[in-house]
């Protein structure tokens, strides 16, 4: 799941993931990034995407329908993601790889943090 690869890879918040929108992305065959315009204090930043995170994207953009609005990740109904969908999306997830402790979409900010103590997740 691209949302989760996103928050879990590059450190973003629930709601700055949220406020992602399609043309936030740039992938390119080697390298990419992603503009976070709302980060906390409002303040924005550009990050560096993995690899993994640039096929996940690539593979999400493929399939992600042509609706009005140009959020980047949609509910199945087209519509804007609640804070709780995510928390359902990755509770799901934790539990369908066999992770037997509760996993929040805090904690896989957390995990990058500790992955990547030299980048700042913001």
């Amino acid at each position: 799941m691209a949302l989760i690869n996103v928050m879990a890879r590059a450190g973003l918040r629930v709601s700055e993931a949220l406020a992602l929108k399609v043309g936030d992305v740039e992938l390119g065959p080697r390298s990419g990034k992603l503009l976070v315009r709302e980060g906390k204090g409002l303040k924005s930043r550009t990050l560096a995407l993995s690899s993994e995170t640039r096929e996940a994207l690539k593979a999400y953009l493929q399939v992600r329908p042509e609706v009005n609005g140009d959020l980047l990740f949609l509910s199945r109904t087209y519509r804007a993601l609640d804070p709780r969908d995510v928390q359902r999306m990755v509770s799901e997830a934790a539990r369908r790889t066999g992770i037997k402790f509760t996993v929040t979409p805090h904690t896989l900010r957390h995990s990058f943090a500790t992955r990547f103590p030299g980048e700042k997740p913001g």
